[in-house]
């Protein structure tokens, strides 16, 4: 064979192998790629055959189901018993006995509560008498006078809001690193594609040496000879490997994308994309810093609470029906508490019989909790401090993050119009190329080189425009959006 025919043959084999594998980026349809998957739906499936995006959904319903749970139990609770129930068999009469309750309450309005309890006893003869009789029926009344009841009630909604909040920004971020993981496995799959191409060239180049070699009538003992020929076999061998790498790659995404190999074809159209300015975006939003202002508001009302001091009302009246007898009185009572000391007072007045007011006093005090607010008192001093740096620090993380994405952002504009440039000149060399070649101005390996140029342009080309989109995900990834998330409500 002569060299000349080498060289045509080799040709044709890589040009064959670039369009049944689908590494040039040609119009080309054969029967194995006749159904074509398009950038649109490849991400779709790859998106919903992820767990860890599946696991984000399940985690936002959990918070609303929470939040929802917590404005329940921080409304109006109203709550029914049957209480004691029993009965009684003796031989001349059935007794019966129960003992109702309801209590209504409602933190939101300084934790009032309302209970009543009726118990209720009927005695039935054998001879059909009835009678009844009411002991110790009471209805009370509790409030809190002064207390931070509806403040702790109004922090716990806004924490539970709060998570659905970061629930649903997980989720997004969640959606766009799958976009970005999905761009990366893309962008190996490009590259590996483009070894092989590279790898190839570099077979190709070392045959025509090989066969230069061979006509220039070396000896196939001579070291030339030999040099050249080891030179072609580990060519050889890269490619296999290349090949080995990019089948696997291939089928490895093709898995994740829920398609077959066959239906790939890397030709398809990647979106392209403006590039994101962080200028553009507001300093508040960066998620670290409202991350640490958030943390600082809801601990300082917390510690805002004043715990050390509360004052609570209680207000019942009680009574008892017993045949023709009616009994029944009022009671009042106050409970404070201060720094461990706690002061309760209740009294008793009887309405409608001849007994006197009565009235009690409760004094205690437990000196270890006077201490343990101090020493709380203190540690609340030291976190607010330690809060307030942490703030400092995401604000200079974020003028940090500025500079840094400035310059990622400046090169990739630099390296689109470096690509793109090169891109068209490749294009239009390949153009005159192809006319010069079949006029027999230059020889076959100058032309085929200019597709191998072109083919490469076109790689890097595609790689550039999934870097500009894995950028922007990045820097969107670093703030968050204020509007239309969750709210109390």
């Amino acid at each position: 064979m002569t060299l000349k025919n080498t060289k045509k043959v080799i040709f044709f084999i890589l040009i064959n192998f670039l369009l049944s594998s689908g590494f040039l980026f040609c119009n080309t349809e054969n029967s194995s790629s006749s159904k074509k998957i398009d950038f649109s739906t490849l991400l779709e499936n790859y998106k919903k055959n992820n767990r860890d995006y599946q696991i984000l959904e399940l985690q936002l319903q959990q918070a609303t189901n929470s939040y929802k749970e917590t404005l329940i139990e921080n409304g109006i609770n109203l709550s029914f018993s049957s209480g004691r129930m029993g009965a009684e068999f003796a031989d001349s009469s059935t007794k019966i006995n129960l003992s109702p309750e309801v209590n209504v309450s409602s933190s939101k309005l300084n934790n009032t509560s309302l209970s009543m309890n009726l118990p209720l006893d009927f005695d039935i003869s054998k001879e059909g008498e009835f009678s009844s009789e009411i002991q110790g029926a009471s209805l009370m009344l509790s409030t809190d006078i002064f207390s931070d009841i509806s403040k702790q009630k109004k922090i716990t909604l806004e924490k539970a809001n709060r998570k659905v909040i970061e629930s649903q920004r997980s989720l997004k971020k969640g959606e766009i690193k799958i976009y970005s993981s999905f761009l990366q496995d893309l962008r190996d799959l490009f590259s590996k594609a483009q070894a092989v191409t590279q790898a190839e060239h570099n077979l190709i180049e070392k045959q025509i040496d090989f066969d230069t070699i061979k006509a220039k009538g070396y000896a196939t003992s001579s070291a030339k000879y030999r040099t050249a020929n080891l030179e072609v076999e580990s060519a050889k061998r890269t490619v296999k490997e290349k090949e080995r790498l990019y089948n696997s790659a291939l089928a490895i995404f093709a898995s994740k994308c829920s398609v077959k190999v066959n239906q790939l074809d890397l030709s398809f159209v990647i979106p392209e994309v403006e590039l994101l300015s962080i200028r553009s975006f507001s300093k508040e939003d960066f998620e670290s810093l409202e991350k640490a202002k958030w943390n600082y508001h809801i601990n300082s009302e917390t510690r805002k609470l004043n715990t050390d001091f509360s004052l609570s009302a209680q207000a019942g009246y009680g009574f008892s029906i017993q045949d023709d007898s009616y009994l029944d009185s009022a009671q009042a009572g106050l409970t404070m508490k201060m720094k461990g000391l706690s002061v309760s007072a209740t009294t008793a007045i009887p309405i409608n019989q001849n007994s006197n007011p009565s009235i009690s006093l409760g004094i205690g005090w437990n000196p270890s909790t006077s201490k343990l607010d101090n020493l709380s008192y203190q540690n609340n001093e030291i976190q607010d401090k330690i809060e307030k740096l942490e703030i400092q620090d995401a604000e200079e993380n974020f003028f940090d993050t500025v500079l840094k994405m400035n310059e990622t952002y400046n090169n990739l504009e630099w390296e689109t119009e470096q690509n793109l440039e090169q891109f068209n000149l490749y294009q239009e060399l390949e153009n005159d190329m192809k006319n010069w070649y079949s006029k027999g101005i230059i020889s076959e390996s100058e032309y085929r080189q200019s597709k191998i140029n072109l083919e490469n342009a076109k790689v890097k080309l595609a790689i550039t425009k999934i870097d500009r989109i894995i950028y922007n995900n990045d820097l969107s990834m670093l703030f968050v959006e204020t509007q239309g998330e969750a709210n109390e409500n």
